[in-house]
């Protein structure tokens, strides 16, 4: 166990004495969390440690895709089929020793844990789980971690709303995508610690409409519908949208842009000119100087006035572009008035078959009448007849 302990990136966390409150048993979690997922194991994926042992199955299946399942202790002897061959004998104990080792390594990470749980938190706070008889041996330490959240970090249905808004909280591309992935997580920390986890649709759903409503990442969202659903998990989406980031902000890097070319200009231009004026306060300038610095200056007003030209064509585009914007809405406002004018118009009226399209087929034409038919009703004045089709006028 100490063998164990000696690789964990916190060997000792500090003790918390008092009460505990859901910040402290959080920021203690994480630290827990972080022990458990240094220890090298192929369970759960093989790419997370024992990280499975201090979070609920809901929550490891979230944010790695794949399930965790403890061992259980396979006995000290393999199971052995009376008609086994040498060969058949030597797989079965070889498959034996390595379940026996998983177990073991399993079991001693999480009486480690424990004992550093017992070791942070005065023990009045956990003797609800201590059995008189055999202490904390049936008890994990998710069982700890789960017992100090209920009766101590106490989070409310109130904190539950809350938390989910802070997680759909609209995200800032130009700031760094590793600022989302963090609203995610911890909003599904924060789940966990309620007992009532997201399961890993629910937060791919939620990060992916929260990327996609930047409207900077079109293309990386279509490839993520694309891709096969066994392949939609957390850590794929933060490969595949960290690609995209980091794509998007080298693509800016090398598209100039007008409004900082004229900024630069502009402070170009002031810090150049007030120089010349301290030069021409403080110095005998000659003629041949002179010329330079008015050169100079007639070259950065050339400069100031193609930025400011860009400038301007850009905000001719841009209002062309809301023009026609504009005017496309209208003629398809116009199109739609026309085709219900249209339809009003195109139709006629029987007294016994309602309102039809035929403009032959009129209440005194009507050639298969009901009894009772009067050949005077029209489509404004029904005179009792036919409500058929008559929904729309």
């Amino acid at each position: 166990m100490e063998a164990i302990k000696e690789h964990f990136p916190h060997p000792h966390i500090p003790a918390q004495p008092g009460m505990p409150t859901y910040d402290i048993i959080a920021a203690v979690h994480r630290k827990v969390k972080a022990n458990a997922a240094s220890v090298a194991s192929t369970l759960g994926g093989g790419r997370h440690g024992l990280l499975g042992l201090t979070i609920l199955p809901e929550t490891y299946q979230t944010v790695t895709g794949y399930p965790f399942v403890a061992p259980v202790n396979p006995g000290n002897l393999p199971t052995i089929a009376p008609t086994a061959t040498q060969a058949q004998i030597g797989e079965a104990v070889r498959q034996h020793k390595e379940r026996l080792k998983i177990w073991k390594e399993c079991v001693a990470t999480d009486l480690a844990l424990k004992n550093q749980i017992l070791a942070t938190f005065d023990e009045v706070y956990l003797k609800g789980l201590r059995n008189r008889h055999v202490g904390y041996q049936n008890v994990s330490i998710r069982d700890m971690i789960q017992h100090l959240y209920t009766n101590y970090g106490i989070i409310t249905p109130a904190e539950l709303d809350d938390n989910d808004a802070r997680m759909r909280e609209t995200f800032d591309p130009s700031k760094p995508i590793e600022e989302l992935y963090e609203q995610i997580e911890d909003a599904t920390d924060f789940a966990d610690a309620a007992g009532a986890p997201y399961n890993a649709a629910q937060v791919l759903s939620r990060a992916y409409v929260l990327i996609h409503k930047t409207g900077v990442y079109n293309e990386a969202c279509r490839d993520w519908r694309k891709k096969p659903e066994q392949e939609k998990t957390w850590e794929h989406f933060k490969e595949d949208f960290t690609k995209a980031h980091r794509d998007m902000i080298a693509n800016r890097a090398v598209q100039p842009n007008p409004f900082q070319q004229a900024n630069a200009v502009m402070e170009d231009f002031q810090e150049k000119t007030e120089a010349i004026l301290e030069h021409m306060a403080n110095s005998t300038i000659d003629t041949s100087t002179i010329s330079t610095l008015t050169s100079q200056n007639e070259t950065l007003q050339t400069q100031l006035a193609n930025a400011t030209t860009d400038l301007i064509s850009m905000k001719t585009l841009v209002e062309s572009l809301c023009k026609e914007v504009s005017e496309l809405k209208e003629s398809r406002s116009t199109n739609s008035r026309k085709r219900i004018n249209r339809n009003k118009n195109d139709t006629s009226y029987c007294w016994t078959h309602g309102r039809t399209r035929n403009r032959l087929h009129t209440s005194e034409s009507c050639r298969n009448k009901a009894e009772g038919h009067n050949s005077a009703a029209t489509l404004t004045n029904k005179l009792g007849g036919s409500d058929r089709y008559c929904g729309d006028m």
